[in-house]
C-alpha cells in the first residue's frame, strides 16, 4: 500500500485556496487605463466640470420651454370695429361661458358680438372661432402671447418641442464621427460655439420659424457637447473613478438644472429674458472648453505620438504627479525599443498597446 506523502493535503489546500486569494485582490482594469500614466486629479476634475456643464446646458435648455411658454389665461379680441368697447365689458357679453357655466370661454365669442334680443327677451347668438386673434390676462411675455400658440394653433408647440428633439437625434451621430476623424476637443469648440450662437440668438428670435429653427440648432448644438465631452471623461479617467465620475457628471448636471430653473428662471416673467438668463452658466462651458486638452487615447489611435507626449506630460504637471510620468514614460520608452528589436516593426502605438506596455 503506497504511503501518502504528509504534505500533500496542505499542496492541494494550496491550490484551492490560492484562486480565492488571487481574486480578492484583483483591481478591475480597462483596456484605457495603460495610457493615463499621469495620474488622477484635476486634470480629470477639469474634465468633469466640463462634462458636469454639459448635462447642465442640455436639461436646462429642454426645460426652459417650460419657462419661456408660460400658460396665460386668454380670450377672443375683438374685431376692429369693437375695438372701443372695454375689455370687462367685452368679456361678460361677448365671451360665451363653458360647460361648467363660470368659465368663460378661450377660443369662441359670440357673433353678434353684442347682445341683440327680440321682443320676448329671449337672446339669440351664434359662436365662432376667434378671428381677430387674442388677449391675454397677464403683461408677461411669452411665446405663447408672441405668436398666438393658443386654440386651434396649439399644435404649433407640439411642432416646437418635435423640432428641438429632432435636432438633438440628428446631431448625436454626426458628433461621434467627427469626433473620431477629427478629434474630440475640434468638435467641442465647434459645437460650443454654435450652443452660444442659437442660444443667443432664440432670445431675439423675431419670427416663429427662426425660433424653432435656433431651437432645433441649439438642441444639436447641446447634444454634440454633451456626447464629445462625456467621451472624453470615460477616456481620460481610470477605471477606479470612472463610474463615479460619469455619474456625477449626469446626476449631478440634471440636478442643478432643474434647481436653477425653479429658483433663477422663475423670478424672470419676460421670454426673451428667460433665454438670456439661461445661456448665462454656459460661458462656464466655454471657458472649460478652451481649457480642456485633446484626448491623449485618440492621439495615441491616430499615432500622433508627440502631441499625445505633450498632453500627458501637460496632464501631469495639472495633476502635480510629473516625477511618476516621467518615470512611466521611460520605462514605456524602453518597452517600445524592446519591442521593435524583437518585431522589427516601428509601430509607435505600441508605446501604449503593445503587449509589453498593457500594464503599467
Amino acid at each position: 500500500m503506497p504511503q501518502q506523502n504528509p504534505e500533500a493535503p496542505q499542496e492541494a489546500g494550496n491550490r484551492v485556496s490560492a484562486p480565492v486569494t488571487a481574486a480578492t485582490s484583483t483591481v478591475l482594469t480597462s483596456p484605457l487605463d495603460h495610457i493615463l500614466i499621469f495620474g488622477h486629479g484635476w486634470f480629470q476634475r477639469l474634465v468633469l466640470l466640463c462634462t458636469t456643464l454639459a448635462f447642465f446646458t442640455t436639461v436646462l435648455q429642454a426645460a426652459a420651454i417650460n419657462s419661456l411658454a408660460c400658460p396665460a389665461d386668454h380670450w377672443c379680441r375683438p374685431p376692429a370695429e369693437y375695438a372701443h368697447v372695454p375689455a370687462e365689458i367685452w368679456r361678460n357679453t361677448s365671451v360665451p361661458l363653458e360647460a361648467d357655466g363660470v368659465t368663460r370661454h378661450k377660443c369662441l365669442r359670440y357673433e353678434p358680438p353684442l347682445p341683440s334680443e327680440e321682443e320676448d327677451g329671449v337672446e339669440e347668438r351664434g359662436t365662432i372661432p376667434c378671428d381677430a386673434g387674442w388677449d391675454f390676462d397677464v403683461e408677461a411675455a411669452s411665446i405663447i402671447r408672441e405668436w398666438n400658440i393658443v386654440c386651434e394653433r396649439d399644435w404649433i408647440m407640439t411642432a416646437l418641442i418635435a423640432a428641438y428633439m429632432f435636432g438633438g437625434v440628428i446631431a448625436l451621430p454626426f458628433s461621434g464621427i467627427a469626433a473620431d476623424r477629427i478629434g474630440r476637443r475640434p468638435v467641442l469648440c465647434i459645437w460650443t460655439f454654435l450652443l452660444m450662437f442659437a442660444g443667443i440668438g432664440v432670445a431675439f428670435a423675431k419670427t416663429l420659424i427662426a425660433f424653432a429653427a435656433l431651437r432645433a440648432l441649439l438642441s444639436a448644438a447641446a447634444a454634440g457637447v454633451v456626447v464629445t465631452s462625456t467621451v472624453v471623461l470615460f477616456e481620460v479617467t481610470d477605471t477606479q473613478h470612472r463610474a463615479l465620475f460619469c455619474s456625477c457628471a449626469v446626476a449631478g448636471g440634471a440636478l442643478l438644472a432643474f434647481v436653477y430653473q425653479a429658483v433663477v428662471l422663475g423670478m424672470v416673467t419676460d421670454w426673451m429674458a428667460v433665454q438670456i438668463v439661461s445661456m448665462v452658466p454656459t460661458c462656464g462651458l466655454v471657458l472649460g472648453v478652451y481649457l480642456m486638452e485633446e484626448s491623449p487615447c485618440w492621439l495615441l489611435a491616430v499615432l500622433n505620438m508627440q502631441r499625445a507626449e505633450n498632453v500627458l506630460s501637460w496632464a501631469a504637471r495639472v495633476n502635480t504627479d510629473p516625477d511618476a510620468f516621467k518615470h512611466h514614460l521611460s520605462a514605456r520608452r524602453g518597452e517600445l525599443k524592446r519591442h521593435q528589436e524583437q518585431q522589427q516593426d516601428p509601430g509607435g502605438s505600441d508605446i501604449f498597446s503593445g503587449p509589453q506596455g498593457a500594464r503599467l
